[in-house]
């Protein structure tokens, strides 16, 4: 009698561990849900304006061996990914130092809304105050 009750617990428990591996494997496996938005659409702010995107671009380009030689075309392609910035309404500082040799940034160039900017300063956002850094911060 004793190795019948234990035979029915031993099923129980074979019956119950094959349900729950059942129940698990067929809840996990379904659709999953994944929707691909772009990250470059202008997103409206509460009200009737739009606050501009802010980036800070610092390139650092290896002033040594072959990449001296391309150092030309890049400089050359910089304005044209500057009025890009600029006719997509980015806020940003860029600048560019060698990777090799030590200089201190000495120019940065910035959009509009930079409060550098002189009689061009567009104000970012309503109540935005206009302010001079006057320096850069090293």
């Amino acid at each position: 009698m004793k190795n019948k009750s234990r035979f029915f617990n031993i099923r129980n428990i074979a019956i119950f561990t094959g349900l729950a591996f059942a129940e698990i494997a067929l809840s996990a496996c379904g659709q999953t849900a994944f929707t691909v938005v772009p990250g470059t659409q202008a997103i409206a702010a509460p009200g009737n304006f739009t606050i501009p995107a802010k980036v800070d671009v610092l390139l650092i380009e290896d002033d040594k061996g072959r990449m001296f030689e391309a150092w030309d075309q890049v400089s050359k392609q910089m304005p044209a990914f500057l009025n890009t910035l600029n006719k997509k309404g980015w806020d940003y500082h860029f600048t560019t130092i060698s990777l090799n040799t030590y200089n201190a940034i000495q120019n940065v160039t910035a959009s509009s809304y930079d409060g550098n900017s002189g009689t061009s300063w567009k104000a970012p956002y309503p109540g935005a105050m206009r302010f001079d850094a006057g320096t850069i911060a090293q």
